[in-house]
């Protein structure tokens, strides 16, 4: 977005229009876009800086929105790139001792009841899906049509579907198991 010029004030104003735009449309998403994040990273400071930098970036390049498309898939799109991005710039550093690992180390309430809102066994299931699967899952749990998963992802229309498919017979398999077992121990 433009800096306000104060010698300009219909330049002010308009900045204050587009502002209150956005606003109104970003405003309704911030707890989808956090669930997603939470899923996506798996670590609650994480998710929050997901959703932040998401947030920062579609303001700074609102401009490029284009009216009458989908809003709620544009800055989708912005934060999975966000994570995507991240996670390859992640992926060669040297993993890190989790904090949780630590002696004296109180679990986190927010994270404690993010977790007591799935079963164990289903939320183990879905972390263990593989990162393409969980993402196009997760997007589809959140109400995304397929067209919209295959914006956001950058995948074919028909990717999307195999991959949702599949992250569905996965999730099936791995949780029939974990149940039966159960039944027959």
């Amino acid at each position: 977005m433009e800096e306000p010029n104060r010698d300009d004030p219909e330049k002010q104003k308009r900045i204050a229009a587009r502002r209150k735009e956005f606003e109104k449309e970003a405003f309704p998403l911030m707890s989808m876009l956090f669930r997603t994040a939470l899923r996506l990273t798996r670590n609650q400071h994480d998710a929050e800086d997901l959703v932040q930098n998401a947030v920062f970036r579609a303001y700074n390049f609102y401009d490029k929105y284009q009216p009458g498309t989908s809003f709620k898939a544009w800055i989708f799109k912005i934060m999975t790139n966000i994570f995507i991005n991240d996670y390859h710039k992640h992926a060669k550093e040297p993993p890190m001792v989790p904090i949780e690992n630590q002696e004296g180390f109180e679990p986190n309430p927010e994270k404690a009841f993010f977790d007591s809102l799935l079963d164990e066994d289903i939320r183990k299931a879905i972390e263990g899906l593989p990162d393409s699967y969980r993402l196009t899952f997760l997007l589809a749990s959140e109400g995304f049509s397929y067209k919209e998963i295959a914006s956001i992802t950058g995948a074919n229309l028909g990717t999307v579907m195999s991959r949702l498919f599949r992250a569905r017979r996965i999730l099936q398999a791995k949780l029939r198991n974990t149940y039966q077992e159960e039944v027959y121990a």
